[in-house]
């Protein structure tokens, strides 16, 4: 799947000078979640383990970490999920409403606020590696008049979605900092990624059953005249979105404690799709498997059990959720 990033930028009042800064001696040693796909451990902990992440490239470059601020969370997360919903890829929605309005609408008088969004990155390391690599991405992220951040992660078809919101409440002072050089790729040594506790089983929600469609009367057709199309933002995505996606398939046999799980993965966008495998049982996740397997084909993966006992199994592949039971 082709990474999308957008980032764009807006301060009121004086802003720091940009030039390089020395790096400091303390920096995080541990990220729970950041090598973790939002898919197998929730959206919430890939949320803060992108905030750990990006505090600790400002840390490394000398520059204030930033607050989460419930607002600009707010503006993030609604964000991401309204990218979702609606599959568009855009810092202005179908509405017109802008980042900007978005951060007020929250609640937050600001004096500096900005944008870095992104679909599509499999783990937050990965969301922020793209961002710095991008020059006007990097500079939201290494701008020292910010002091308050909000991540925003949503798990959906052709995401997961990233959003993080930068701003400087009104009235507070503007960092004296200077801001490091963009682009620029992860501070070394990396911050630990592994787990602090189990994964988020609210990271596959049971399926929703389908509403009936209301009975429509069908109205007739009315003259239209076609509306010319609106440019693409050159920064912004402009990729189709699949809006009937063919149906993920899995079965599952267990002879022992081993697990022989078939999958067919749909045929994607891309050659090769990522899929997430999560076994579970009575006492607990048995194993978790990650992969990139081709697309339009069936995949066999055998996982050794904890047990000798019946679970089952949650696959995911490219926004697509199936679960199989095994006895």
């Amino acid at each position: 799947m082709a990474h999308r990033l957008a980032r764009i930028l807006v301060a009121l009042g004086a802003a720091a000078a940009l030039g390089t800064a020395a790096a400091p001696a303390h920096a995080a040693t541990s990220c729970p979640g950041a090598d973790a796909a939002p898919m197998l451990i929730g959206a919430e902990r890939s949320a803060a383990a992108l905030g750990c992440l990006v505090n600790h490239e400002r840390q490394a470059a000398g520059l204030g970490p930033l607050t989460a601020e419930p607002r600009v969370v707010q503006a993030a997360l609604g964000h991401a999920a309204d990218m979702a919903a609606r599959a568009f890829f855009s810092h202005t929605n179908p509405d017109g409403i802008t980042f900007d309005q978005r951060v007020t609408n929250a609640g937050l008088s600001w004096a500096a606020v900005g944008e870095n969004i992104a679909r599509g990155q499999d783990t937050p390391r990965e969301a922020l590696a793209a961002w710095l690599k991008s020059p006007k991405h990097c500079e939201n992220l290494m701008n020292p008049t910010y002091t308050s951040v909000g991540h925003g992660v949503v798990i959906g078809l052709a995401g997961p979605w990233w959003v993080q919101d930068f701003a400087r409440p009104m009235g507070v002072p503007a960092p004296p900092a200077a801001g490091a050089a963009c682009p620029r790729t992860l501070a070394q040594p990396q911050p630990a990624g592994a787990l602090d506790g189990p994964p988020d089983d609210s990271a596959f929600p049971a399926p929703a059953a389908p509403a009936p469609a209301p009975a429509v009367k069908p109205a007739a057709p009315k003259p239209t005249t076609p509306k010319p199309a609106a440019p693409a933002q050159p920064d912004e995505a402009t990729a189709p979105f699949d809006a009937a996606p063919a149906p993920l398939k899995a079965t599952a046999r267990r002879i022992g404690r081993t697990l022989r799980l078939r999958v067919v993965v749909p045929r994607t966008s891309v050659s090769r799709a990522r899929v997430a495998v999560r076994v579970t049982q009575a006492r607990g996740t048995a194993r978790t498997v990650t992969a990139r397997w081709a697309s339009g084909r069936a995949h066999t993966v055998r996982v050794k059990l904890a047990t000798a006992a019946d679970g089952r199994a949650v696959v995911r592949v490219a926004g697509r959720t199936t679960t199989v039971r095994f006895g």
